[in-house]
């Protein structure tokens, strides 16, 4: 139903191909749980990856994200940008900070209303898309329309609201905030009052002279979907984001903020991990403390990184490596951006396979790694187990020796097979089998087909099928999913591939 409705908007093109969906799963719902609220309450999440929708959702979102947070002064893109905006800013004599929170903003969120105020503001976003306006929005509803996921093996249909998970709802959650403020917030703001928004996050320098109390009660009866937190400063201090914001007599200072039940737990260095992985997560803690601490906060910050790392057992050198990289990139400031491989092979993590990067890199494909115990995977079961009869198959050829067609199912071998026998008998020339069997007069042994990497991985499902089809004697009319040369090949059939004869 997706696809044609995706074709009658964009008719039977390339641009219309690349969002249609194959093999797609539904999307499935699970809780993070809110470790620093009493009562730990789960956050509902609604995975969207791999489903019917996500492609499209991903290039709308990709998209429209850029344009509409750089429509609104109120916006801040991250931790950097929201220390830089309010560096700038006067503090008033007895002002007071102040953060705003909106309870359950995404799904509040009225879908009607905002799409309505796209279609008001689109023309003026400018985007550079292939489509027209009126087309974008429908590609819009047509991703919306489709809310329907699964959660402890039942069906639901999400009635209201925006779904954590797609990546089109914290664009939409936006800009339905954006709205918020320029239509309905402008009438009851005070003068002087500072308001800096990141989707549902709000920091606010409070006048001293102004109401407080009357203006938080017409602010959350603004709308019906919209009702706001307060929170104020303490001892000068309040946190937005992750950062800590400390008003001094000369002006701000920011630190890293941490909430009270953080633990620091991060990776080990005994834990079974690609260093390349263990390096990034130190990198990325030294890089956000450069980018957010004031010059009085910046060394306890990094002296707090340095003991942290080094209680999990992180050599010193390992340690300031990570620190001198986090240097280079935060005071370089013409960085080349770096080239992202178009076809990127994913690997169950084995120590020797680092070096095996290097390989594909040459070859333009790019390695990424999986870790089979994650706590995600331990408690997220996103559907039902399909059993033995999933993964990659071959059919053997009766007169061609150790000849077989390579494939890859979802669902299931013995219907696969019916398929090919339905393909022989109604003569689909673009079966691979049905010409193999017309062109030389042999029959398919389908009596012996069978799975010879069992997985109910997509991905890599089409790596494995790719791999066989470029190293074993086979009926294949195509190459498969993936073009990859003798020595990936044989490097994944070697990894994944069942030793037993075709």
């Amino acid at each position: 139903m997706f696809n044609k409705k995706l074709k009658k908007l964009l008719g039977n093109t390339e641009f219309c191909k690349q969002f249609q969906s194959i093999n797609s799963s539904l999307p499935y719902m699970y809780g993070l749980p809110k470790t620093h609220k009493v009562g730990t309450p789960l956050r509902p999440i609604i995975s969207n990856i791999g489903s019917v929708t996500y492609k499209l959702s991903r290039w709308l979102a990709d998209h429209l994200a850029p344009a509409v947070s750089a429509s609104a002064d109120s916006n801040v893109s991250n931790s950097q940008d929201f220390c830089e905006k309010v560096k700038g800013l006067n503090i008033p004599t007895g002002s007071r900070l102040v953060s705003f929170d909106v309870d359950s903003l995404f799904t509040m969120v009225p879908v009607k209303e905002t799409i309505k105020y796209l279609e008001e503001v689109l023309p003026r976003l400018n985007l550079d898309i292939p489509v027209s306006n009126k087309k974008f929005i429908e590609l819009v509803r047509l991703v919306l329309d489709d809310n329907v996921f699964v959660a402890n093996d039942r069906f639901y249909r999400q009635k209201a609201g925006l779904a954590m998970g797609n990546p089109l709802s914290p664009i939409l959650a936006n800009l339905f905030m954006q709205y918020f403020e320029s239509r309905l917030l402008k009438d009851i703001a005070p003068p002087g009052m500072v308001w800096l928004r990141y989707v549902d996050d709000v920091f606010s320098i409070w006048p001293e002279d102004s109401d407080f109390d009357n203006f938080f009660s017409k602010l959350n009866d603004l709308h019906p979907c919209i009702n706001f937190k307060v929170e104020w400063e303490k001892d000068n201090k309040i946190p937005f984001l992750d950062v800590l914001v400390q008003r001094t007599s000369s002006g701000f200072r920011f630190s890293v903020y941490r909430k009270p039940t953080n633990s620091n737990s991060y990776i080990h260095y005994y834990s079974f991990h690609d260093k390349r992985v263990k390096k990034a997560v130190i990198l990325g803690l030294y890089l956000r403390a450069y980018k957010v601490c004031s010059p009085e906060t910046l060394d306890d910050e990094l002296l707090n990184i340095q003991r942290i790392f080094t209680g999990l057992r992180y050599p010193e050198w390992f340690i300031h490596e990570a620190h001198m990289a986090a240097r280079k990139t935060f005071f370089t400031k013409h960085r080349d951006k770096r080239e992202v491989p178009k076809k990127c092979l994913v690997l169950p993590y084995n120590e020797g396979l680092t070096s095996f990067k290097n390989i594909c890199r040459e070859e333009g494909v790019g390695v990424a790694f999986t870790y089979p115990n994650t706590i995600s995977k331990t408690l997220i079961r996103n559907k039902p187990k399909s059993g033995a009869s999933v993964g990659v198959y071959t059919i053997p050829c009766k007169e061609c020796p150790d000849t077989a067609y390579v494939g890859e199912t979802g669902r299931n071998l013995e219907k696969r097979t019916y398929e090919h026998r339905r393909d022989i008998r109604v003569g689909n020339d673009k079966s691979a089998i049905f010409c193999h069997v017309r062109d030389y007069q042999h029959s398919m042994d389908f009596d012996r087909a069978k799975i010879v990497f069992h997985s109910d991985d997509y991905i890599k499902r089409r790596v494995v099928e790719s791999a066989l089809i470029s190293t074993t004697r086979n009926i294949n009319m195509s190459q498969g999913h993936f073009a990859f040369n003798k020595v990936i090949s044989g490097i994944i059939k070697a990894r994944f591939y069942k030793r037993s004869a075709i």
